[in-house]
């Protein structure tokens, strides 16, 4: 599958990993499955989108836009950890059609961390768990 979806910290931050060759009906798939993760959750949630693996990807974005034009309120930051410049170009264009928070980082580390400088409530919900 060319894109898993999972809670990376419960009810806050989901984790999208995307490898491979992604067309647009896996993405609109995989969206489908991350707005019931956000959805579901009575917080604010937090999105990292791994695309360190993705070779191949849509570059349509009106369709991907004709898609993705509703966003949840519950809806915080979006990292996009690696990437082409292509894609960060393609992700750059999405951001301002949809008004997304995005941020950029190398790894999967260097995310979090702006997740945590950016959201300080996380450290405190971790420290419940």
């Amino acid at each position: 599958m060319p894109y898993r979806v999972s809670w990376f910290l419960p009810e806050r931050i989901v984790y999208v990993e995307l490898q491979g060759n992604l067309t647009l009906e896996e993405i609109i798939e995989g969206n489908t499955v991350l707005r019931h993760f956000i959805k579901n959750s009575n917080a604010t949630v937090h999105i990292l989108i791994n695309v360190q693996q993705l070779k191949l990807f849509t570059t349509n974005i009106q369709r991907i836009y004709n898609e993705y034009h509703q966003r949840h309120t519950n809806t915080g930051c979006t990292i996009l950890i690696g990437g082409t410049p292509v894609m960060q170009f393609t992700a750059n264009v999405l951001v301002k059609l949809f008004g997304v928070r995005l941020k950029y980082a190398d790894t999967s580390d260097a995310a979090l961390a702006i997740l945590y400088r950016h959201d300080a409530s996380l450290m405190d919900y971790m420290a419940k768990m």
